[in-house]
């Protein structure tokens, strides 16, 4: 059963500054309220919905550090997928939520590029090697 972050909670605070505090404070209430209603009735799928939305919005608050490389992001993709055990499931999501989108297609334009070198130009192993 989920419970509110107390770190995520004091982050969002430390980070928002100026005319977001009230904003964050309202997510924080809102983050709360939900968790506590997780507490008492689990199975209910629209508080766990809103719950998660609200971390979500919350997490802005406190970007982590992301894959800094493309060792670092097959790493923790690997893990994900269950095809390797170099890190931690929960770090391998952290990296990969952190990773900022327009990382994430250059490391797959990286891999891509990889692929065409070694398969040729289809990038798939599959294809008819002529």
């Amino acid at each position: 059963m989920p419970e509110p972050d107390e770190w995520l909670i004091q982050r969002a605070r430390a980070k928002a500054g100026g005319g977001r505090i009230h904003s964050v404070e309202q997510l924080i209430g809102a983050y709360k309220m939900y968790g506590v209603v997780l507490q008492r009735k689990p199975e209910d799928r629209e508080s766990r919905r809103k719950f998660y939305d609200t971390e979500a919005k919350l997490r802005q608050f406190n970007p982590g550090q992301g894959a800094s490389n493309l060792r670092q992001w097959v790493m923790a993709a690997m893990t994900v997928t269950g095809q390797a055990l170099q890190m931690e499931v929960a770090d391998a999501v952290a990296m990969i939520r952190a990773t900022p989108p327009a990382q994430r297609s250059r490391f797959a334009q990286e891999i891509w590029d990889k692929r065409r070198e070694h398969h040729g130009p289809t990038g798939r192993s599959d294809s008819v090697p002529f």
